[in-house]
């Protein structure tokens, strides 16, 4: 077996047998990878602390026929806060959940690894904000070859402007000339220009800007729905983040345009 070493991010982890877990890390060089961490449940195992959920490791496997073999692993960082407050693990299990889906093994991809850092980085330092989840969903989308249409109308190709509708089985935004269907959404100009701006500017900026409660929940629904049809169910975490979370944030909408 071939040992290989890259930065990982621990995406899940299930207990397995009496003392060891299966993890699921998306690493920088070789995208999501499962692997066994043997002994990682017992309370003096060296790789107790790094195979924690959320953790951003250094870490060593040997790739074996099925599941690769996690043989060492240096915390970077734990993410610790994560785990600490139920409303940023419900933002921060949405987020591995939908890297998981929208990823395939051994299918590397950095700028998912470093979309996926920045937001863990961001949810451990208390950023609560609704324009996090929002910037990541479509950024997730925009570098897994998933992106709506948001620049022009899917059916005529014109420049949408002002109020527009989102059709998620038409995988983008409608002009007011073009016909309507049944699923369409209606999302307002501040809406539409709010999402235009979380998908082209810096990402840490983008997830630090804030929406109004309104916006938030027309890209909310719209998100959830296009999210839904693609993967074709709705992702598990949702219910749990709904439950525990609250979305709320306001700014005003300059802040989301670049100086």
């Amino acid at each position: 077996m071939a040992l290989y070493r890259t930065e990982a991010i621990v995406l899940r982890s299930q207990d397995y047998s009496e003392a060891d877990k299966i993890l699921t890390l998306y690493t920088k060089q070789f995208g999501k990878v499962r692997g066994i961490a043997r002994g990682a449940r017992r309370p003096r195992s060296r790789l107790l602390g790094s195979t924690q959920l959320f953790s951003h490791v250094n870490a060593g496997l040997f790739q074996g026929k099925g599941l690769d073999s996690l043989s060492q692993a240096d915390i970077i960082n734990s993410h610790r806060r994560i785990r600490e407050d139920l409303g940023v693990l419900a933002r921060a299990t949405y987020v591995g959940e939908l890297t998981d889906l929208f990823t395939e093994e051994r299918d590397a991809n950095e700028q998912v690894f470093d979309l996926l850092l920045v937001t863990l980085s961001a949810l451990d330092g208390g950023n609560l904000k609704p324009a996090l989840l929002r910037c990541f969903e479509i950024r997730l989308m925009q570098a897994t070859g998933f992106a709506p249409r948001i620049d022009r109308c899917v059916e005529c190709g014109l420049t949408v402007e002002g109020h527009a509708r989102f059709s998620p089985s038409r995988g983008g935004v409608v002009c007011k000339r073009c016909r309507a269907e049944p699923g369409d959404l209606l999302i307002s100009a501040p809406t539409l220009a709010a999402l235009r701006g979380l998908s082209g500017m810096d990402a840490g900026r983008a997830m630090n800007a804030g929406i109004s409660r309104e916006m938030n929940q027309e890209l909310k629904q719209a998100f959830s729905l296009y999210i839904s049809r693609i993967i074709d169910r709705v992702p598990n975490s949702l219910s749990f983040l709904d439950l525990v979370s609250d979305e709320r944030g306001q700014i005003n909408i300059g802040d989301l345009r670049e100086d």
